[in-house]
């Protein structure tokens, strides 16, 4: 954890020489600066220390600059105290690094125990500087401190964290420490939602088994509601499984956000993702089924569905009922990339099935329809070189004129 801090400092030292280095023409700065970086990071601190202390008190433009670092290395070696002076000197002769001065300021009374001050100082950074790359640690450690306190105020603290950084660095600990903050209230239903929110979101994090435990723990002394984690909550928790090729769990969990209170939500994504899985796993029924019910919604998945019940009823080799599909896809979503490839998925059919004539006239017709798309072009290619294969020269000279004409810069233009 120290190694981690002490590379952590050093970048935040390094950025600050670039920050505050001097202009070309202008006097350089004095070497006793240079030299306490190079002590730093050979790890010599009390060399560091003694260079920068010095410096500091120079009333020159190194001054600001050497406080700064003066408090990288008082927190480094947590002498809390010096680094919370050190930090409040820099922050007022570096502007530049006023917020990032007021950060570390804070997280050294906080690091001390110094709760209030603490709180008050990332208080302070978040109304001074609304803009800071350090907002997520400031709300974050905000909430620590309040915590740390014993203030009322730290679960809404630790909520304004995850509103605005819900996926943040620090999400899992701040909704186990929110619910080991409601537990010292008494809060016991408010305490056992916070850690199942960590078991549903972040169930690899390495708060989770403590979060598990300590949700047994309540459930066994005290009378608790249903789960009320939002549907949200459990479908993202579904497309990680689903990300990382746990079928079994994610299906389960699809299912279960379907059927929750303002499981609507997400029935689009669930919905499509429970057919793509039956599809994978080759339950067609269950999967056409799936896509049925996302197509009806008419929501972002519809035209992948739509594509996938074009697949299902090819492979069942239900020609007129895929191509009756791939129309409604070219009808209803025109602007999609599959609205073309349902049409050329059929005519492939047809094609491979040796229903030749057919088979030319739906490539022809998704050329037609979706010119200088993907699979509009390679739909012209492909009656150009079935007519082609039949000695139908004028036919292939055609369809491949036309598609040098329509294909511009696309793969498919040299091809004609």
């Amino acid at each position: 954890m120290i190694y981690a801090v002490r590379t952590f400092l050093s970048f935040m030292l390094a950025a600050a020489l670039l920050v505050g280095a001097p202009a070309p023409g202008l006097p350089q700065p004095q070497p006793t600066l240079a030299a306490a970086v190079a002590a730093y990071a050979r790890g010599d601190l009390p060399g560091a220390r003694a260079m920068l202390t010095s410096l500091a008190q120079d009333p020159s433009a190194d001054s600001g600059r050497a406080s700064y670092l003066l408090g990288v290395v008082d927190l480094a070696t947590a002498q809390y105290a010096e680094a919370e002076a050190s930090f409040g000197r820099a922050g007022q002769a570096l502007p530049v690094l006023a917020d990032c001065a007021l950060y570390y300021q804070s997280l050294a009374a906080l690091n001390a125990g110094r709760y209030g001050p603490a709180a008050q100082g990332f208080q302070d950074l978040l109304v001074r500087f609304p803009q800071s790359t350090l907002r997520g640690l400031a709300l974050f450690q905000r909430a620590e401190s309040l915590r740390g306190q014993g203030s009322p105020d730290a679960p809404d603290a630790y909520h304004a964290y995850l509103e605005a950084f819900g996926a943040g660095q620090h999400a899992a600990q701040a909704w186990y420490d929110m619910g080991t903050t409601l537990e010292s209230q008494n809060r016991w239903a408010d305490a056992a939602q916070a850690y199942r929110r960590v078991l549903w979101v972040f169930p690899d994090a390495s708060y989770a088994p403590s979060a598990y435990q300590r949700l047994r723990t309540i459930a066994s002394a005290h009378v608790l509601p249903p789960d009320a984690t939002p549907p949200e909550a459990v479908y993202q928790r579904a497309a990680n499984d689903f990300a990382a090729g746990r079928m079994v769990a994610a299906r389960a969990e699809l299912t279960q956000a379907l059927h929750m209170k303002g499981g609507w939500i997400v029935a689009d994504g669930a919905l499509y993702t429970l057919g793509v899985i039956a599809h994978r796993t080759q339950r067609l029924d269950e999967a056409a089924a799936a896509f049925q019910q996302d197509v009806a919604l008419k929501q972002t998945h519809a035209d992948d569905s739509l594509y996938y019940l074009v697949r299902i009823a090819l492979a069942r080799g239900r020609d007129v009922d895929a191509l009756a599909t791939a129309r409604t896809l070219a009808q209803a979503y025109p602007r999609s990339s599959l609205a073309s490839r349902g049409l050329y998925a059929v005519a492939a059919a047809r094609e491979d099935r040796g229903t030749i004539g057919p088979a030319v006239a739906l490539f022809r017709e998704a050329a037609n329809r979706f010119p200088g798309t993907r699979w509009g072009d390679r739909a012209l290619w492909e009656a150009g070189w079935i007519q082609y294969r039949l000695r139908a020269w004028q036919d292939a000279l055609v369809a491949w004129r036309q598609l040098a004409n329509s294909a511009g810069d696309t793969e498919m233009a040299s091809a004609g």
